[in-house]
């Protein structure tokens, strides 16, 4: 999607969204990526070019006649205030290759471009699939981006394994005295892991039978918090992949996310080699927190 993030007065438009930001967080850690997605006609060829040079397979991106989703995101005081300007057709069954033999599938809708439907049929990969509520749960009024209950976000809860969405996005879809109580109730519904993101104040997994507290390591600086969800997701989801450990996990999907902020844009994004130095310094912080009865 396009982006043009506005801080300070100043706008800059970007190449941004869930593929973008996760494919090449996942190149960079050395995972081979195939993005599948649809652009409009007014989407810049140097972006694609961008994805081309990353040595990421954009052979499943198709054109579309109508506008790409765009989002103005507007950072004001520490906030973030997020409008949708334009959204771009759904991503079908039919979108998706018939040979899913994969062995991670990361889904990030951002405006809820990937149906149900679309789910179930990924569904015959035996690999992992993770997916981000953001995509579900927002809803557009005058283009400003509020969360609400989703039916279609209950639904597609039932055919992945790994769930990320950050604390507002958790709450709005799942009742409950607190995000922990929550986050269980999305579990009893079908996936292994939810993931909730707090930004600054780091993260919170659950899985069925126990549940961390994972640090935030602090960055340099932060010059963009664009996209940090989106790489902390997909590298959740690669290394779960790999090793089988939600601590292990976490531990690098904070650090890859903490690098991400200290630049503007992707060109934040860690290689696996950096993400591993900085997951050291919170390796002895993890705290396992008690919520299962």
């Amino acid at each position: 999607m396009i982006d043009f993030i506005i801080r300070c007065g100043t706008t800059r438009k970007s190449l941004g969204g869930a593929a973008a930001y996760s494919s090449i967080a996942l190149k960079r850690y050395g995972v081979n990526v195939s993005v599948v997605s649809k652009v409009g006609y007014d989407f810049p060829e140097e972006y694609l070019l961008f994805l081309a040079r990353n040595s990421i397979d954009t052979s499943h991106i198709k054109l579309s006649k109508l506008r790409s989703t765009s989002f103005r995101l507007v950072y004001e005081d520490g906030q973030r205030k997020l409008f949708l300007t334009s959204r771009c057709e759904q991503i079908l069954p039919e979108d998706i290759p018939d040979e899913l033999n994969y062995d991670l599938i990361h889904v990030g809708p951002v405006a809820g471009e990937v149906p149900p439907q679309t789910l179930k049929k990924l569904r015959r990969c035996e690999g992992i699939i993770s997916l981000d509520l953001q995509g579900y749960v927002r809803d557009f009024r005058n283009g400003y981006v509020t969360y609400s209950y989703s039916d279609k976000a209950i639904e597609a809860l039932r055919y992945v394994d790994v769930v990320h969405g950050d604390e507002d996005e958790v709450m709005a879809l799942a009742s409950g005295q607190g995000i922990g109580e929550a986050a269980l109730n999305l579990l009893r519904i079908g996936p292994k892991v939810i993931l909730v993101t707090k930004g600054e104040q780091g993260s919170y997994i659950f899985s069925r039978k126990r549940a961390f507290y994972i640090p935030a390591p602090k960055p340099r600086r932060v010059a963009d918090p664009t996209g940090a969800g989106d790489v902390y997701t997909a590298i959740f989801a690669a290394h779960y992949t790999i090793s089988n450990d939600v601590v292990e996990a976490a531990i690098m999907a904070s650090s890859a996310a903490s690098l991400l902020v200290e630049e503007p844009g992707l060109s934040g994004v860690g290689t696996y080699e950096e993400v591993e130095r900085r997951a050291k310094s919170i390796l002895s912080m993890v705290e396992e927190i008690e919520v299962f009865e």
